[in-house]
């Protein structure tokens, strides 16, 4: 055997023993547990449950008063929601209205000329029109 396959060897040895060890020592607990059980009477279950007992009953008195305040404030809720839903469209409405009446909403400039232009296009296109009628005898003011 070469050196290489020595070293490996020992090591292999010497986790091994280091694992046996662990395992003696849970093997020596487990014992002196079951040892540990087997000493318990009948009447130390009763003991411990009791109390056991007692705390899940508070646990589950807790929890229905939990249950019945969240269905309380649940309808609440509830009644909170279909009064701002009735009520928010008819206010908004309602402030929409009088803000518009009181402050008109200001045009822009361009849209402004832009309006006027139209207007003085169409005042012109208005009196060629009654030119070309009175020429054509289809004017709608002489019949």
């Amino acid at each position: 055997m070469d050196l290489t396959s020595c070293n490996q060897l020992g090591t292999a040895l010497s986790a091994l023993n280091l694992t046996s060890q662990q395992q003696l020592k849970q093997l020596t607990s487990l014992t002196k547990l079951s040892e540990n059980l087997n000493n318990i009477s009948p009447r130390q279950p009763e003991t411990f449950s009791q109390p056991l007992q007692e705390q899940l009953n508070e646990i589950q008195t807790g929890i229905s008063l939990l249950n019945q305040k969240d269905a309380e404030s649940a309808v609440k809720g509830w009644g909170r929601a279909i009064m701002i839903w009735l009520f928010s469209p008819i206010s908004f409405f309602i402030l929409f209205w009088f803000y518009s009446h009181l402050t008109p909403i200001p045009t822009p400039i361009e849209t402004t000329e832009s309006l006027q232009k139209i207007l003085q296009n169409t005042d012109w296109s208005n009196a060629k029109l009654q030119r070309v009628e009175k020429k054509l005898g289809t004017d709608r003011k002489r019949r």
